[in-house]
């Protein structure tokens, strides 16, 4: 090799089947979830990256890293990365906008609404808006 070049080769494809993903997931899950927590991502949402990257796991095959431990923690955290990418599409709640209309056109009563839903608790007010 002269320096200027260099040989990329592709690491081999991996499979895990259901007992190796168990196993990594009883040896590292809860350092995995704990070190998202560290990145400032809330417990429940923690859990659910962690779970999401040992089924990909399980689905599919991957690069055979040469640690398995470096890939889980790379792997959550670029999950993680990409949760927060996605995120940030959502649009903020703004209280001083109105964004319901009363039947009847009620602009009083649009905005008493308005406040209602607004001192709801998060997950509450967003059961208010699920689909039937």
């Amino acid at each position: 090799m002269d320096g200027s070049r260099f040989e990329i080769r592709p690491l081999p494809i991996r499979t895990f089947n259901r007992a190796a993903v168990q196993d990594l997931y009883e040896a590292h899950g809860s350092a995995l979830a704990a070190y998202l927590g560290c990145c400032g991502v809330d417990f429940a949402s923690a859990q659910d990256i962690v779970q999401q990257v040992f089924l990909k796991l399980l689905r599919g095959k991957i690069a055979a890293p040469e640690s398995v431990a470096a890939y889980l923690y790379r792997a959550v955290r670029n999950e993680w990365l990409n949760l927060r990418r996605n995120r940030r599409a959502e649009v903020e709640f703004n209280e001083n906008e109105e964004w319901l209309v009363a039947p009847g056109g009620n602009r009083e009563e649009g905005i008493a609404l308005e406040r209602a839903l607004g001192s709801l608790p998060p997950e509450q007010r967003e059961a208010v808006f699920l689909p039937r």
